[in-house]
């Protein structure tokens, strides 16, 4: 099917052979029949989506058994769905039913929509007339009702009141049931044979059945017992994010807000003490009054809790901030902290303040029981008893952030904007949790991506997960090197006099670096940072300089993430700069992107509470932190930001490391071996950027003195 002649041949225009795709189809086919876990690490280009896809679909036709395909981003979602999936349906010659399943919150929900219509005069902000007047005349002709097909923009607090949610559901007591774009997505997922979730999806499925130990029914997703992970160097930070808690000023704001009314909009109580007066003669003797009264008691309530929240974490925030000006951490570990150093006067504040707002939510329910036995409207006691049920779980979230016993949680405090404080927790071991919910009540479970192995070596990775913990017979490991001839398409640059991070002068010498590295490629360059607050300053240097030489710079933040990568794919000298979330996920093929820039060695900054904390734990058990754990999170950090150059066999290019330790330290040989075999070009940073120009060629290059 997959060589030369074969149907893929036909049917894919610009089709490659590759062996390595070949290698890993047979063992996700044989991993899938007799079940197990097998790790993949598949270079770029090796067409792992169909690789996977292709036994995935065939077992399940053959079989009957549901395969669910999860992955981190939505790029290669929508791949899977609009191109992949469709294509191994015709290579196979069956009709394959396969389903993009996204969260209940992306859809929106008829039946609240209609009420916010309803209320328009009386309860919605002075700009939500015109965008709920088009999302019901788009409601009407739209196919799915998700976010995603949305052609417009609407207020992120009016789509909460109007999409799906699992709390405020009337279930098959809807009046509109039969009209539910989420019941109709349900559905459809219910029928497929392989269904398209991201990480975060897949993990409040599984949590969902730890929690019920219901391994055989319908959680969040349909029942299934095979899953493929793509992209699954990025599940423990998704895990990470999904299990922990975040509690900002912003968003207990909108909570509270949406009880008692907030920027122009009426809250719940306005809709409860609205119920009270269409009640009329069912409340006799003063009831109404006393009702009604109840409703403004509770507002101001309200008002007062979100005052405690704020007046606490603003005091959080006043100490972090003086603990900055004494150069100490910005983040505050609230775990490790005793005696004189913790902040005992803003737990009590929070603590209470979570307690009022408990007490707050039992007296909503309460009331909003007392209305449920005059007859109240069912949406507006859905809806208010839907709240009542996230204040308690932000109260239980405060209680947590400050447990003296929560000794599996990692928890801190951070500055915000506006001098406020975040609060945060987050689990320190998943890998118990992912042995439990994945390896072992999955019956078979294949994990790929292009970035497992550091060195070739899985043992990290394994670690991470809690693989090292399966018996040897149940785990298969398999490299599937590129196909891709990186000596001849690539270069890997390292100018090595550059002064090195943490000494005086790097940032004006870093600036200068950057701008000689771009201006030998004529732009077309994405430049890769670990700090935000380094990508600002240097920006701030080089914006004059590079557009002296006729180079576009774009910065992470100026606009969306897509937005700023299609302006990077339409050319014309444009210089890339970002962190984080750039250093993965992004495919642009061709000359647009012919040069990615890493400004250093990718550690995590110093100071990061949850980065800490697991280091501490191998710390414990007699374990480097700094080789088992530090170390190899940066090997694979720099895999994948290299692996943003090369994405096709016409691609070529060059990754500059700024960074001269790579070559000075031990731990550089590490760096170097996992990475791909490109050439390399070491040496003094002028004798680099002069082979790099011709390397480019004169017609592109720009060569600039550096700034003494």
């Amino acid at each position: 099917m997959l060589q030369p002649g074969g149907r893929l041949s036909r049917l894919l225009d610009g089709y490659e052979q590759r062996p390595g795709q070949v290698r890993m189809l047979e063992q996700v086919c044989r991993l899938l029949e007799r079940g197990g876990v097998l790790a993949v690490e598949a270079g770029t280009g090796v067409g792992k989506s169909l690789a996977y896809g292709i036994p995935a679909a065939a077992f399940a036709l053959a079989r009957g058994r549901r395969v669910v395909i999860s992955s981190a981003t939505i790029n290669l979602q929508e791949q899977l769905v609009g191109k992949d999936l469709p294509l191994v349906g015709r290579l196979l010659g069956r009709s394959l039913r396969f389903e993009l399943v996204k969260g209940r919150g992306n859809y929106l929900c008829r039946r609240r929509l209609a009420d916010a219509w309803r209320r328009l005069h009386v309860s919605q902000g002075p700009a939500d007339g015109e965008q709920l007047a088009r999302l019901v005349s788009w409601a009407e002709n739209s196919e799915d009702g998700s976010l995603a097909s949305l052609d417009f923009r609407v207020d992120e607090e009016l789509w909460e009141r109007v999409s799906s949610d699992a709390d405020a559901c009337l279930g098959m007591r809807c009046p509109r049931r039969g009209e539910c774009f989420f019941a109709r997505a349900r559905a459809r997922a219910e029928r497929a044979q392989l269904l398209v979730v991201n990480h975060h999806l897949l993990l409040a499925d599984l949590a969902v059945r730890l929690d019920s130990g219901n391994w055989e029914k319908r959680a969040v997703l349909p029942s299934f017992g095979h899953l493929v992970v793509d992209e699954a160097h990025e599940l423990e930070d998704a895990a990470s994010s999904f299990f922990g808690v975040r509690i900002t000023a912003r968003g207990m704001a909108r909570l509270l807000g949406r009880l008692a009314g907030r920027r122009g909009r009426a809250g719940l109580l306005d809709d409860l003490a609205r119920e009270i007066e269409s009640l009329g003669g069912a409340l006799a003797g003063g009831r109404a009054q006393r009702l009604r009264q109840s409703t403004g008691e509770l507002q101001q309530q309200a008002r007062e809790v979100e005052q405690a929240y704020r007046r606490g974490l603003e005091q959080l925030g006043q100490l972090l901030q003086e603990r900055r000006q004494q150069g100490t951490e910005s983040k505050l570990r609230l775990d490790r902290l005793s005696g004189d150093d913790y902040p005992a006067e803003v737990d009590s504040s929070l603590r209470e303040a979570a307690d009022r707002l408990r007490q707050l939510a039992g007296q909503v329910a309460l009331l909003v029981e007392r209305l449920g036995e005059l007859g109240q409207e069912e949406s507006v006691s859905a809806e208010a008893l839907a709240w009542v049920e996230r204040a308690r779980l932000l109260a239980e979230h405060t209680d947590l952030v400050f447990s003296r016993e929560a000794d599996e949680q990692v928890r801190w405090a951070e500055s915000q904007r506006g001098g406020q404080a975040s609060l945060h927790a987050a689990p320190v071991e998943l890998a118990p949790l992912f042995r439990q919910v994945l390896f072992e009540n999955m019956e078979a479970v294949v994990l790929t991506s292009a970035t497992l192995t550091v060195g070739g070596d899985f043992e990290f990775f394994h670690e991470r997960l809690g693989l090292d913990g399966l018996p040897p017979q149940r785990l298969v490991e398999l490299v599937v090197e590129s196909p891709f001839t990186y000596r001849e398409q690539a270069r890997l640059a390292i100018p090595a006099d550059l002064i090195p991070p943490g000494q005086p002068g790097y940032e004006q010498a870093l600036a200068d670096a950057v701008v000689q590295a771009v201006a030998v490629s004529g732009g077309a360059a994405l430049v890769l940072y670990t700090s935000w607050g380094t990508m600002r300053r240097v920006a701030e240097r080089v914006a004059g300089r590079l557009g002296e030489l006729g180079l576009q710079l774009l910065v992470q933040g100026q606009a969306r993430r897509d937005e700023l990568l299609e302006r990077l794919r339409q050319g014309g000298g444009v210089v890339l700069f970002g962190v984080d979330s750039f250093w993965r996920g992004i495919d642009v093929v061709g000359p647009a992107l012919r040069h990615v820039v890493i400004t250093r060695l990718p550690f995590d900054v110093p100071g990061e509470p949850l980065i800490e904390a697991r280091g501490e734990r191998l710390e414990a058990r007699g374990l480097s932190a700094f080789r088992h754990f530090s170390l190899p999170r940066a090997v694979l950090r720099l895999k994948q930001g290299f692996g943003r150059l090369i994405r096709s066999r016409g691609d070529r290019g060059v990754v500059t490391l700024l960074d001269r330790r790579v070559l000075e330290r031990s731990y550089g040989r590490e760096f170097l071996a996992s990475l791909p075999p490109a050439r390399r070009l070491v040496g003094p940073a002028e004798d680099v950027f002069d082979e790099l120009a011709e390397f480019f060629g004169s017609a592109t290059s720009r060569r600039v003195v550096p700034l003494e």
